[in-house]
């Protein structure tokens, strides 16, 4: 029994690695497009860009752990029924139980993977993405001005410089300043460099002249300078600055919020903490149900293919019915047991069918009811 746990633990642990390897590549590469412009035209270096997208695997892995167990556990379940090999693990004596441990054990495992991810990792992480994020996009010298490049750094503000010199200055520079609240200015100067400063970045101008305007009827005026100051953010203290989400915050910081947050933010912090420990609960979800479709009742190609079938729209029914609870949960907190519910509605019969397959038979149910017609009232006996 223990070289045949073995044996299926390995195939179910390869084929896992193997799926999951595969989609987290994959969706980290449509990820990658969103940096391609910032690594090629902007100048943002490859390792900041690597560590930038290894940020949101965690948060990706908490989605995919599950769903690569749900189909490893499914086709090398599949693959022992066609070769024949279910049949000759139970006609050596093994229970449905008994083949299905590899299977519960790696569920198991899973399962602990994705209480780390979804309590401890995956919100350090996005806090860790957007607190970078946020200091690439105030970082505009490194980032967003690019030689030969007209580029918006912030909305009614243009700056243009003609070359970059090896220490990061700027030469030859033109900055177009509309915002609103002051007359549109026009700054040239021979040399420029960007700064930061208590209200975000800057950029100061040496050697260049101050073209304004008050009006359209006026002729504009124009001074020279030996060095200005331009201020590059909205002026507002700080530049940009990312407002904390739900993602960002720990198990902790959920369940223990500050004294000053209102009751309705509360909830929803009781809402979230409730729903990240669900989540991991469907990998075991997951993963009954694909060995109750395949070991539970007679084996060949034709009856397992369509049982499989049915495994994956009873997982895609649960992952959909739990969104759409949340959904309803986020406008009524009171309904965050059956975050719960969905999962556990597969785990409990199907782990009961497992260790007594016979107790859904035609013959036990016939047998159970024969038993219950003394005591039953004579409207609702069978």
């Amino acid at each position: 029994m223990t070289g045949v746990s073995i044996y299926i633990g390995r195939q179910i642990a390869l084929l896992l690695t193997v799926i999951t390897l595969g989609l987290t590549f994959v969706i980290w590469l449509t990820q990658t497009v969103r940096f391609l412009d910032l690594i090629i035209n902007r100048g943002l270096p490859l390792t900041t860009a690597v560590y930038l997208l290894s940020l949101l695997v965690p948060e990706l892995l908490i989605i995919l752990l599950p769903a690569a167990l749900f189909i490893a556990t499914l086709f090398v379940y599949w693959r022992l029924g066609v070769d024949s090999e279910l049949v000759v693990l139970r006609s050596a004596g093994m229970s449905p139980w008994q083949i299905a441990r590899p299977a519960l054990a790696a569920a198991l495992l899973v399962m602990l993977m994705g209480y780390w991810l979804c309590l401890s990792l995956a919100p350090h992480a996005n806090r860790a993405f957007g607190a970078l994020t946020t200091e690439l996009r105030n970082d505009l010298s490194q980032i967003l001005i690019q030689a030969g490049v007209f580029t918006e750094a912030t909305p009614g503000l243009t700056v243009y410089t003609r070359a970059r010199t090896a220490d990061g200055e700027l030469a030859g520079v033109v900055v177009f300043d509309q915002r609103p609240g002051q007359p549109p200015t026009i700054y040239t100067a021979a040399r420029g460099v960007v700064t930061g400063g208590q209200e975000g970045p800057m950029i100061l101008l040496e050697d260049g002249t101050l073209q304004q305007r008050a009006s359209q009827k006026e002729a504009p005026s124009i001074l020279s300078f030996e060095s200005t100051l331009v201020q590059l953010s909205t002026g507002n203290g700080g530049g940009y600055v990312a407002q904390p989400r739900m993602k960002w915050l720990t198990i902790g910081e959920l369940l223990n919020p500050a004294d000053n947050l209102d009751e309705a933010t509360r909830a929803r912090f009781r809402t979230e903490a409730n729903w990240r420990l669900s989540q991991p609960l469907f990998a075991l979800a997951f993963v009954t149900v694909a060995l109750v479709s395949l070991l539970i009742g007679g084996v060949g190609r034709r009856a397992q293919l369509w049982r499989g079938v049915l495994a994956v729209i009873a997982v895609c029914a649960m992952q959909i019915a739990a969104y759409i609870i949340l959904g309803f949960a986020i406008r009524m907190p009171r309904l965050w047991p059956l975050f719960y519910a969905v999962p556990m509605a597969m785990i409990l019969p199907a782990l009961v069918s497992l260790r007594m397959p016979g107790l859904w038979s035609p013959r036990a149910v016939r047998s159970g009811m024969i038993r219950l017609r003394p005591i039953l009232p004579r409207s609702v006996r069978p």
